[in-house]
């Protein structure tokens, strides 16, 4: 997520599923990518998450708190391209209550991770319970060649906002 280039895109993809970041600066984000052939693509438009450090005051850490914290409460507005076609209704693939709202899950931080915090700072590196909502796009997998996948999104939550281009490079197998 604060990759602004795409050098870190291939870093801990595994499987079947290639996941593509947005972003968390309201700023435009163009990403270049080299990704091998058979790869299906996942991708959040734009969404919210929230997850309690295992310190975290025990009220904080229910399920109820959790969910309600991370909640979509502005309406989105989501455009996403694919090699120039534009996706139809795109908000349609959302998580919230009138989709299928995602289970809670834990989170394992790396001991280098976004928040720059350790294990003398949060206990174990983990955020449980963790919620999110938000709307995302998953693509079967494209064929060898140059492709462009571009969203332009804004909602869920006040100011947020994401303007993000990947410039991809399917591999041949």
């Amino acid at each position: 997520m604060l990759d602004l280039t795409g050098a870190n895109c291939a870093q801990r993809q595994v499987g079947d599923v290639w996941f593509l970041a947005g972003s968390f600066s309201s700023g435009t984000v163009i990403r270049t990518c080299a990704i091998p052939a058979g790869k299906a693509l996942f991708f959040p438009t734009l969404n919210i998450g929230y997850g309690a450090w295992l310190n975290d005051p025990p009220e904080t850490r229910t399920d109820e708190f959790m969910r309600a914290t991370a909640v979509c409460n502005v309406p989105a507005n989501i455009s996403v391209w694919i090699d120039g076609a534009k996706v139809a209704n795109p908000t349609r693939f959302f998580t919230g209550p009138s989709g299928s709202q995602s289970p809670l899950f834990n989170v394992q931080m790396p001991p280098l991770n976004i928040f720059g915090v350790d294990d003398t700072v949060v206990p174990e590196l983990v955020l449980s319970p963790t919620a999110e909502q938000g709307y995302y796009l998953f693509v079967r997998p494209m064929r060898p060649g140059v492709h462009t996948i571009k969203w332009l999104a804004s909602g869920c939550t006040d100011g947020n906002s994401q303007d993000i281009t990947y410039n991809l490079t399917v591999l041949n197998d």
